[in-house]
């Protein structure tokens, strides 16, 4: 039964409702380099690394995903950036990434800004999120269909569980309209979730 199925049997059960767990994920974003002289041009290669400080025993670390040059006239550039890892863990609030471990020839310093987020990173599905979302595939059939098939597609996205989605049916915008809510743990970005 799901209700007390676990690990590859609760697995097989979900794919028995046409549902595949969520694997981990890595976070990606842009970290913001200066320039220590803005008339320079500067090349950051792909692989360079940005680490935050140790945190709890552990020290997260980003990667730039593809070489960029920085234009002469440009202080500072946006760089795109991918988790060495997998997990939500890596999804740490603006300032926390701001360290170089190997110097950049022509960069002073990096940071993270407000917003620096663009996919957020997710742990693997645990076995009571895939839970919920194998008994909500039981509602399409029912009365709160369109709920279902909603709250499916939302909570398909990595990192958000099916219990977080709330529905508001007051028809906020008119006739069959409604507004979905996702509680969001304190200090994520709610927009990388709301663009998904």
């Amino acid at each position: 039964f799901v209700a007390t199925a676990s690990g590859s049997m609760l697995r097989l059960l979900a794919w028995a409702v046409n549902i595949t767990p969520k694997p981990a994920s890595a976070a990606q974003g842009v970290i913001r380099f200066y320039k220590e002289d803005a008339s320079a041009v500067v090349t950051v290669k792909a692989g360079t690394v940005i680490q935050t400080e140790r945190i709890n025993g552990r020290v997260y670390e980003l990667a730039i995903t593809e070489d960029v040059v920085i234009a002469s006239g440009t202080a500072s550039a946006l760089l795109p950036v991918k988790a060495t890892g997998t997990g939500g863990a890596y999804n740490l609030a603006p300032g926390y990434y701001r360290i170089l471990p190997v110097a950049v020839d022509g960069i002073s310093h990096v940071a993270s800004e407000e917003n620096w987020l663009t996919v957020p990173g997710a742990d693997e599905e645990s076995d009571d999120e895939l839970r919920e979302r194998c008994r909500n595939q039981f509602n399409l059939v029912g009365n709160y269909h369109t709920d279902a098939v909603y709250r499916s597609m939302i909570a398909g996205v990595a990192g958000l569980s099916i219990d977080r989605i709330f529905f508001e049916h007051e028809a906020p915008r008119g006739p069959g309209t409604a507004n979905a809510y996702l509680l969001l743990d304190s200090g994520v970005a709610s927009a990388p979730f709301v663009d998904a």
